[in-house]
């Protein structure tokens, strides 16, 4: 996607970007990116994700179907042999680990509750869809944290390529 310089210099205004910046600053999370950049990033792409549980999505109006339904998309798509820096909130992070353990796939967890995100005021739209939208305001979070990969490609946490079979075991990028 193509994204004009103007809406850029918006989305730099904007309250999530901020508040996001001020996370960045701990120390622990400085420490936690300076590992993660000196074993896993050796590639310059990194996979870019996110994660929230929802009351409904665009396949079921049930909140049980809805989370049951979407974690087991997750089964397959988790395990990609990859990098992966994923935005998810608190409530989510335990279900994530156990999908992807941080012991065994190169990780970065970025804490963002989903009424944070910039798009999340919005009226008259789904949840989902507001996640769908934010994806922009994430990849340029994602280049920030790291602003030495040349290449961020967004994954869909339940990534439809492999909804019904697992990924190819190799790492991405070949």
């Amino acid at each position: 996607h193509i994204c004009s310089s103007r809406a850029m210099m918006e989305l730099n205004s904007s309250k999530f970007l901020t508040e996001m910046q001020k996370n960045y600053n701990s120390e622990r999370f400085l420490s936690e990116k300076i590992n993660f950049e000196n074993r896993f990033l050796d590639r310059d792409a990194l996979l870019v994700s996110a994660y929230w549980i929802l009351k409904k999505n665009k396949y079921t109006d049930q909140e049980n179907e809805s989370l049951q339904l979407y974690s087991n998309w997750m089964m397959n798509s988790s395990i990609i042999n990859a990098p992966v820096l994923f935005f998810r909130g608190k409530n989510e992070s335990s279900l994530l680990y156990s999908l992807r353990p941080p012991s065994k796939l190169p990780t970065f967890w970025v804490d963002l509750e989903f009424h944070d995100l910039r798009t999340s005021n919005l009226e008259n739209i789904r949840d989902v869809s507001k996640i769908w939208m934010a994806k922009f305001d994430l990849l340029l979070e994602a280049s920030k944290i790291f602003p030495k990969i040349s290449w961020l490609v967004w994954a869909d946490a339940g990534l439809n390529e492999f909804r019904s079979n697992p990924p190819p075991s190799q790492r991405w990028p070949g």
